[in-house]
């Protein structure tokens, strides 16, 4: 809960919500969100800064990830509150 959820606009501290009907989310935060918190760091894996997507080299092509590397998000955490 460190950002703000871009999601459900959930300001930072508070909980995600379901944009639907304002209620709590179940499963926690919201995927972009944790993404968005981990993209805070720089990647030690693919050396992408914050800010900016994981990337990959796929068949000789840089590509962004939806996601982020397991080590960005482990480097996160050691660093700072998770969301």
């Amino acid at each position: 809960m460190a950002v703000r959820c871009t999601w459900c606009r959930a300001p930072v501290g508070e909980l995600c919500t379901t944009p639907s009907n304002g209620r709590p989310h179940r499963g926690g935060t919201h995927d972009v969100r944790r993404i968005d918190w981990a993209m805070t760091t720089q990647c030690p894996e693919c050396r992408a800064t914050p800010g900016h997507p994981c990337t990959t080299t796929a068949h000789g092509q840089l590509t962004h990830l939806d996601d982020v590397h397991p080590a960005r998000t482990h480097t996160t955490h050691r660093s700072q509150d998770p969301p």
